[in-house]
């Protein structure tokens, strides 16, 4: 056992050691192809530049995803136990996620109380939520429904992210929250290379807030909670 931990953490030091030196260079790749593709006006080449900054685009997200996960884990990142509005830190998200929204037709269905007060970590919360958000809002088909929903029970208050996934299987929801896990075939995006997942299955242990994945008629849900309610 203890040379397992020992292996843990010296996985983790390295992801975090060649995040750190990789930030700087893939930040600088994005910076020059940003810059040149104004400039260029053969197809091809604004294809290529296109690739580029997209690729670039996801490392860096990796690679930022990779540093927290390596302050979570290490637990040089911990939660506070303060008290916040649930409800309004999802409306707020809600609302700076419109224009995806729109822009993939995307109808949305939520039922959020007038307020929801919490004792816990709002920063940690609120990029649990929003990752759960972005991943469903990237992968949900164009023109279907994304549900959010929140609702306070005897222990607690519980969050419901859920959109369409046909042609998702069980077994691959078995290993949402796995590094770099995508289903066979299917490419990194600009915002998701296989981390998100991950990073939502470590806040949500360092938070101790419960979070699960099921499918269901077709329909994916991130379940969290119960969290404590004031």
């Amino acid at each position: 056992m203890e040379r397992l931990r020992l292996a843990l953490q010296r996985e983790r030091r390295f992801a975090r050691d060649v995040a750190h030196e990789l930030r700087t260079p893939v930040a600088e790749i994005r910076a020059s192809a940003e810059a040149a593709l104004p400039q260029v006006q053969d197809a091809p080449a604004r294809a290529a530049l296109q690739a580029s900054l997209e690729a670039s685009q996801r490392m860096q997200r990796s690679i930022e995803s990779l540093l927290t996960l390596a302050r979570i884990e290490s637990g040089l990142e911990r939660p506070s136990t303060d008290p916040f509005d649930l409800g309004v830190l999802l409306r707020t998200l809600l609302g700076a996620a419109a224009p995806r929204l729109q822009a993939r037709a995307l109808q949305l269905a939520a039922t959020l109380p007038a307020s929801a007060w919490c004792l816990g970590d709002a920063g940690m919360l609120e990029r649990l939520a929003s990752n759960l958000l972005d991943n469903a809002i990237e992968y949900a088909p164009a023109a279907s429904q994304l549900q959010v929903h929140l609702w306070r029970t005897p222990d607690g208050w519980r969050l419901v992210v859920g959109n369409a996934a046909p042609g998702l299987a069980a077994t691959e929801v078995a290993h949402f929250g796995e590094r770099f896990w995508r289903r066979e075939g299917e490419g990194g995006t600009a915002l998701h290379a296989g981390l998100g997942l991950a990073l939502c299955r470590a806040l949500a242990d360092a938070l101790a807030v419960p979070l699960e994945f099921a499918l269901e008629d077709g329909q994916l849900q991130a379940r969290i909670g119960p969290l404590p309610a004031l």
